[in-house]
């Protein structure tokens, strides 16, 4: 406690000796009254490149890759830096900042991926890009901490497809773990938010065998599907999509996989932003059809207890 007590005051301290604010604050001369400001994000760049962003035209999700890296840019004349330059004012060194006890001085995540609706502009999700740096998870002032996915310290490069496999299993487990015989692997895209909107959701507002050609959302990639299979012993797959298909899906190779296993498959989740990335329990109820392939299910999830 004490080691943390000593991080935010000496955080304080550094702080005092910058100017903050108010938004969009620009850089000033090195020897300005007042010091130079910290600006967040820094040069290292926000959603920048070499992270830049990637667009989806069929669902209108734009996935930007973001860092929370922090600088304080000082200005000085660009004679004084080279006598040839024709430059009015340029910046004296990167600017870096020091944080307490050699942590980062602003809270995590220190880096994202963010999916962004381009038609309402709303945010769906937000993740951490990458895992805790060592030199976090393990640092003495930290002993004790439960320290969540701060993300690492670095841009993502992102490419998406029509089934958008934005992280593969293999990087999800290396962050969280393997995924353990008899798990429910539960994939949040974010779509529920679309439910109360029949054409976000499905695609088209068209019913019946119109429709089906019509149908856009994201699912789960035969791949992911083949490799579960293959490598894992997951008892139920569920996503927060109509269906464990993509919507343009004409074969529905997922299922296929899946439920030829004996693997259950849940669709139209919501709320799996409330629950933990491990360690919560389910319980799924479906009404009892008999001999039908499917049916209404209402899932429960808990956490703890």
């Amino acid at each position: 406690m004490a080691h943390r007590g000593a991080a935010r005051a000496e955080a304080l301290d550094t702080v005092a000796n910058y100017r903050l604010g108010p938004l969009f604050n620009p850089p000033a001369v090195a020897d300005s009254t007042g010091g130079v400001s910290i600006h967040c994000p820094g040069a290292n760049g926000g959603a920048n490149i070499p992270g830049g962003a990637v667009v989806d035209p069929e669902t209108g999700i734009l996935y930007a890759a973001s860092t929370r890296g922090y600088s304080a840019p000082a200005l000085m004349p660009g004679t004084e830096r080279d006598e040839n330059s024709n430059v009015d004012w340029v910046t004296y060194g990167p600017g870096g900042v020091r944080g307490p006890l050699r942590l980062p001085l602003v809270k995590p995540p220190y880096s994202s991926i963010t999916a962004i609706e381009l038609n309402t502009g709303d945010h769906l999700w937000q993740i951490p890009n990458g895992t805790t740096p060592d030199d976090i998870r393990n640092h003495p002032a930290l002993e004790g901490v439960e320290i969540g996915n701060t993300g690492a310290r670095a841009h993502a490069t992102k490419l998406v497809t029509k089934t958008l496999l934005m992280y593969d299993l293999t990087a999800w487990e290396a962050e969280h773990g393997e995924l353990a015989d008899g798990t429910a692997l539960l994939v949040r895209t974010g779509w529920s938010s679309r439910w109360n909107d029949r054409a976000a959701y499905l695609g088209t507002d068209l019913t019946g065998p119109e429709a089906v050609p019509e149908l856009h959302f994201p699912g789960i990639a035969p791949e992911a599907a083949q490799w579960l299979v293959d490598n894992r012993g997951v008892a139920a797959v569920g996503i927060d999509t109509p269906s464990i298909d993509y919507g343009q899906s004409s074969d529905y190779r997922s299922h296929v996989i899946l439920y030829e296993r004996n693997i259950v498959g849940f669709e139209n989740l919501t709320n799996l932003e409330r629950l933990p990335a491990t360690g919560a329990g389910i319980v799924a109820l479906p009404m009892k059809i008999e001999g039908g392939s499917g049916g209404p299910l209402r899932v429960v999830g808990w956490v703890g207890g």
